[in-house]
């Protein structure tokens, strides 16, 4: 690693690495090669973007598609020393070019997350005037599924975390936008076709955006899911999407998809790893404090103590047990007597 180390700060090495980029139209590759560098030596990609002439970042800007720009110019930004580089490469192309770029006929709706985001962490506003100037059917279309590409089962979740990022920069476009697409059948479509788990997180997400549209949309779809219809859900991932959703399910002990979901943990919480049971509880504890406190009491605690006392990693450990201690103090204290049994057991 030391060989190497000095190897990139060579004048020989940068000399050629300069070199290659005569013939490279590839911003997305310039912009791993900086990543590259940072991890290798700090020293060399300062050295090396002290050297990159301008007129040949404009060449890979204007080739550049919208996920290469993204990850060139944030990988630019976030060196140390060059943030107003990073911002003067931003500033320096016109918001209808940048704009211009959703066009491309591979762009899916659910890439433009990353490269907004990226976008954004160099300048906000510039980034909020690209996206104004994006017509707001055409991102609907793409929302749609109106593109000709294949889609994962789970798209519809996809899509829902796309216009949630993008929320946080125009959200009265992205409104406007959720309003469209809950008009389309064939998203409607995509919606039915989630899992039950990936449901709950698609509606926490267009809850995000605006609780009336999610909720007109997804409430009954969600509310009364049955013991039948979750049993083979994650518990834990289930259980985030639960969290998620107690203000606009107003979520209680008693609501219908809380009880079916407790027949689903107490009867295949054995089936998942340690790590996944304790994360359930602390999200049924976000819910409602008290019900997950004794929900907890219901579970085998000699089978918890062998999980625990079999992890062999302390961190891992500790962030399990500090987890079950917040959730009940006594199933706590009990799991530790039964962990400390075993562990007396093991060394005999």
């Amino acid at each position: 690693l030391n060989f190497i180390k000095t190897l990139v700060e060579k004048k020989e090495f940068q000399d050629l690495l300069l070199s290659k980029l005569n013939t490279e139209t590839d911003a997305g590759q310039v912009g791993k090669i900086i990543a590259d560098l940072k991890k290798i030596e700090p020293k060399a990609v300062e050295l090396f973007l002290s050297k990159l002439a301008f007129n040949k970042i404009e060449v890979l800007v204007e080739n550049a598609n919208l996920q290469q720009l993204g990850e060139f110019i944030n990988n630019i930004f976030r060196i140390k020393g060059f943030e107003k580089l990073g911002e003067k490469i931003f500033l320096s192309i016109p918001s209808n070019i940048i704009a211009s770029k959703v066009l491309d006929i591979n762009l899916k709706i659910t890439n433009y997350d990353t490269p907004f985001t990226q976008l954004g962490n160099v300048d906000r506003d510039k980034t909020i005037e690209v996206l104004d100037l994006i017509d707001n059917d055409l991102i609907s279309q793409q929302a749609g599924g109106f593109k000709p590409y294949d889609l994962p089962i789970d798209y519809a979740r996809k899509v829902s975390s796309t216009l949630k990022t993008l929320n946080d920069l125009v959200p009265e476009k992205i409104r406007a936008i959720t309003f469209e697409i809950f008009k389309s059948s064939f998203f409607d479509k995509k919606i039915n076709d989630l899992s039950k788990t990936d449901l709950l997180h698609c509606y926490a997400n267009f809850a995000e955006i605006n609780i009336k549209y999610a909720n007109e949309k997804f409430i009954e779809r969600v509310e009364n899911l049955t013991y039948k219809d979750i049993e083979n859900e994650n518990i834990s991932a289930f259980s985030d999407g639960l969290r998620l959703l107690k203000l606009p399910l107003n979520l209680t002990k008693n609501s219908s998809i809380i009880k079916s979901f407790e027949l689903h943990l107490l009867s295949s919480y054995k089936k998942f790893a340690q790590s996944q049971i304790s994360v359930t509880f602390m999200n049924l504890f976000l819910i409602d404090k008290e019900y997950s406190s004794d929900l907890i009491t219901n579970l085998d605690t000699t089978f918890i103590a062998k999980n625990i006392h079999f992890i062999k990693n302390e961190a891992k450990e500790t962030g399990i047990l500090g987890e079950i201690k917040t959730v009940n103090t006594s199933f706590y204290e009990n799991l530790i007597i039964e962990i400390e049994r075993l562990n007396k057991i093991e060394k005999k």
